[in-house]
C-alpha cells in the first residue's frame, strides 16, 4: 500500500534531521508524541547533540531511529553495544539500540519559550509516569491540562 502524504513527509524529515545531526553535530526537533510525558511534552523543542554510545549513562533521554522513524525515550540499562530504552509513559521497554540506530543525546529541552535541562526520572515523575501508563483517562486529562497550560502562558 503506498505510503500516505503525512507519512512520506514525516520520513523525509526524520532524513533531513538525522543529516543534520550528522553533518553539524546537533539538531532540535519539536516533540510530537507522548511517550515520554511528564518529562517532554508534545511541543517541546529538544536540542540533541551527537555523541558515542559509550559516552551515555542510564537515565538519560536519548535520539534513535528504528524502522525509519526517529525516537526519544529513557535510557533505562547498558548492555554495550546495546542501550534498553522505554519512554517513561510507555509500559515495556524497547527492543535493543544497537549502535547504528543510536543518534544522540538531548541537552536541553525548551518549553514555553524556557531552556530547562533534559529531567531525571525523580519520585515525583516516576509516580506521574506510573500513572499515565496505567490509565488512558489519566494520561488524556493530564495531556489536556498541559493543552490549557500552554494556551494561558501564550495569552
Amino acid at each position: 500500500m503506498p505510503a500516505t502524504t503525512a507519512e512520506v513527509m514525516a520520513r523525509a524529515g526524520d532524513g533531513l534531521a538525522v543529516e543534520v545531526l550528522v553533518r553539524f553535530g546537533e539538531v532540535s526537533l519539536c516533540m510530537a508524541g507522548t511517550s515520554m510525558v511528564p518529562s517532554v511534552w508534545p511541543g517541546d523543542v529538544v536540542t540533541i547533540r551527537r555523541c558515542a554510545i559509550h559516552d551515555i549513562e542510564a537515565g538519560q533521554i536519548v535520539l534513535a531511529t528504528r524502522g525509519g522513524r526517529l525516537f526519544v525515550h529513557r535510557v533505562v540499562t547498558l548492555q554495550p553495544p546495546h542501550l534498553l530504552l522505554q519512554g517513561d509513559a510507555l509500559a515495556f521497554r524497547d527492543p535493543p539500540v544497537s549502535t547504528d540506530q543510536f543518534l544522540g543525546r538531548v541537552e536541553s529541552i525548551v518549553r514555553d519559550g524556557r531552556r530547562i535541562d533534559p529531567p531525571a526520572l525523580n519520585l515525583a515523575r516516576r509516580i506521574v509516569s506510573a500513572v499515565v501508563r496505567r490509565s488512558t483517562g489519566a494520561s488524556r486529562l493530564l495531556l489536556a491540562g498541559d493543552r490549557l497550560r500552554r494556551r494561558l502562558v501564550l495569552t
